[in-house]
C-alpha cells in the first residue's frame, strides 16, 4: 500500500494567478485605442471575470497608482482609483493619439 506522499497531487492556493491579468491588460490596452480613435467607450466588469486576489494584485501593480482617489457612500461603499498607467499603456495611448492627430489633422 502507498501513503499519500506517493500521489503525485499538485495543490494551487487562492494566492496563485490564472493567467487572466494579462489579458485583462491588453483588453484595457484595446479599449483605450477605440476610445481614442473612435470614441467608443467600453467597461470591464473585473467581478464577472475568473480573477485570483494574485491576479488582482497584479493588475493594480501593472497599472500603478494615480493621484485621483474618491469614495462614494450611497446604496453601499464604492472607491475609485485613477491609475497611474504604465510604459506600455504610455506607448500604446501615445501612438494612438499621433495616428488620430495625422487622420484628423490635430483636435478640435
Amino acid at each position: 500500500m502507498t501513503g499519500l506522499a506517493d500521489i503525485g497531487v499538485q495543490v494551487e492556493s487562492a494566492s496563485s494567478m490564472t493567467g487572466a491579468a494579462p489579458a485583462v491588460l491588453r483588453e484595457i490596452e484595446s479599449m483605450l485605442v477605440e476610445l481614442i480613435e473612435c470614441g467608443t467607450v467600453g467597461r470591464i466588469d473585473l467581478r464577472s471575470l475568473p480573477l485570483s486576489p494574485a491576479d488582482l494584485d497584479w493588475l493594480a501593480g501593472a497599472l500603478g497608482e494615480g493621484e485621483v482617489q474618491a469614495s462614494v457612500e450611497t446604496m453601499g461603499s464604492s472607491d475609485v482609483l485613477e491609475t497611474g498607467g504604465n510604459r506600455r499603456l504610455r506607448r500604446v495611448v501615445g501612438a494612438a493619439l499621433r495616428r488620430r492627430r495625422q487622420r484628423d489633422g490635430g483636435f478640435h
